[in-house]
């Protein structure tokens, strides 16, 4: 017997995971003999295995599929009607383990659209009462996230005096306070995001650096900015003894008129004055008018190299050859600049576009050896919803008119994705075939065909010690 199982969780937080390993154990216990899952919220019904286990419900490919309860489910009533629907076309029971739910008895699908109702409404509820502490805060000037020396003490922004770290050489201990105070010093001094930034970790003999993975990490008991995060720091009110709500998102310095501020809330706390904030200012947009000659080169290798040591992204500098003068592209690690990943040694971009060649030439040759890619068909998830949108339309009465252009939406909303999501899987494979198949034919091409090209096919390039260790691909 088939039975699956499917679990959701809304984030990838280490709590949301160990919660997700709970259910899963407790799916495996409920006799499933697969479990499915997704990291996405509640709301989304476009969640990949979620759309996969309708399609074996659909398919009477399982006999039987479980889950823990709505809220795991959805919290959406129109996903909700799509999994009954498909629980009674197929004769397959969907049934749920907390909430005691049978979709296969009308009591049962009663209390699940009862219960998705009171799951929106909770979600709803949460998001009222974050929004009224919010207000809150706003209406007594009270501060919400302290930054880096800073601590918040009912409410109000205090310099953050606990001791944080001890330099080796001096045995001086220092708290956060005073080390954001040197922070602002040495930025006036070195006149630079980057020049501070590489004093600083070799100041302190504290790396910033990025684990594993896409996303820059440090350690929690680590201190580290990054060039972003110095900049927007530098620029933050409450340093000056202001408090500024509305700084989230694209709004960090371009936007400051959409700032709300309110001044002189915590001036015995300030770490920075007025006239500092002006030079830091003037520091700022200073470097940022700064522009390059008006020689654009196109570089087909633009947001593909990145780190084997520390996942970085690499950036490249431009250096003549000697006797000749052609400039060459050198990539290497960025934070290795600033002191954060030990590998100093780079590679020249033509280097990096070979071993890509011959990667790409390689997978073209596999491809080619294999029978002909069938054309790319409609997406289950589409193909489900336009069965939904079939059954309503031929429904009696008027009550499924707002269900009917919900589902139209969605379709629509699918298709332009659809459309916009290029280049396919299987137009990917079409593509390495035409341009590398002919181990000659990629030399034709121009750096702008190049950078198309190498953008659909090349996930990324990892380079180490000088040379390049891996090169992965999306076909």
């Amino acid at each position: 017997m088939r039975i699956v199982g499917y679990t959701r969780v809304s984030c990838g937080s280490p709590e949301q995971l160990h919660a997700l390993e709970q259910q899963k154990a407790r799916l495996w216990a409920a006799g499933c003999t697969e479990v499915y899952w997704d990291i996405q919220p509640r709301s989304a019904g476009d969640r990949d295995q979620f759309q996969y286990v309708l399609g074996l419900i659909e398919q009477k490919a399982c006999d039987r599929a479980v889950f823990i309860r709505i809220d795991r489910m959805t919290d959406d009533l129109v996903v909700l009607e799509k999994a009954i629907q498909v629980c009674l076309d197929s004769g397959i029971p969907i049934v749920g383990l907390d909430d005691d739910i049978d979709f296969e008895t009308v009591g049962g699908r009663l209390q699940a659209r009862m219960l998705c109702s009171l799951s929106r409404a909770e979600v709803e509820r949460l998001s009222e009462r974050v929004q009224r502490g919010y207000e809150h805060l706003r209406a007594n000037n009270l501060g919400i996230h302290a930054p880096f020396g800073y601590c918040r003490m009912d409410g109000r922004m205090e310099l953050d005096q606990e001791p944080f770290l001890c330099l080796i050489d001096s045995q001086q201990e220092l708290s956060r306070a005073q080390v954001a105070r040197q922070i602002v010093e040495r930025f006036l001094a070195q006149q630079g995001l980057q020049a501070t930034l590489r004093e600083l970790n070799s100041t302190y003999g504290l790396r910033t650096f990025t684990a594993r993975g896409r996303a820059p990490k440090k350690s929690r008991k680590q201190f580290g900015f990054s060039l972003v995060g110095l900049e927007s720091w530098l620029t933050n009110p409450i340093l000056r003894g202001h408090i500024a709500y509305g700084r989230g998102g694209q709004q960090q310095l371009r936007h400051q008129d959409k700032w709300d501020i309110r001044y002189d809330t915590h001036p015995d706390q300030a770490i920075m004055s007025e006239d500092e904030f002006t030079k830091v200012l003037e520091i700022l947009t200073s470097k940022k008018s700064w522009k390059p000659a008006n020689n654009p080169q196109i570089n087909p290798l633009s947001g593909l190299v990145y780190c084997d040591e520390c996942q970085a992204y690499c950036t490249w500098n431009r250096y003549p050859t000697i006797p000749d003068d052609v400039f060459h592209r050198y990539y290497q690690c960025q934070t290795y600049k600033r002191r954060g990943c030990p590998q100093k040694k780079t590679v020249k971009g033509y280097a990096i576009e070979t071993a890509m060649i011959i990667v790409l030439i390689q997978r073209a040759n596999e491809l080619a050896n294999l029978v002909e890619v069938e054309p790319q068909q409609e997406s289950l998830e589409l193909i489900n919803l336009k069965k939904e949108l079939a059954y309503y339309r031929n429904a009696p009465g008027t009550r499924a008119k707002a269900l009917i252009a919900d589902l139209e939406h969605q379709i629509q909303s699918h298709q332009e994705r659809h459309n916009l999501t290029v280049p396919l899987p299987v137009e990917r494979q079409k593509l390495l075939l035409k341009v590398f198949k002919d181990p000659d034919y990629w030399k034709t091409l121009n750096n702008v065909e190049k950078l198309d090209i190498y953008q659909a096919l090349v996930d990324r390039v990892m380079i180490r010690d000088g040379e390049v260790v891996k090169v992965d691909l999306t076909v």
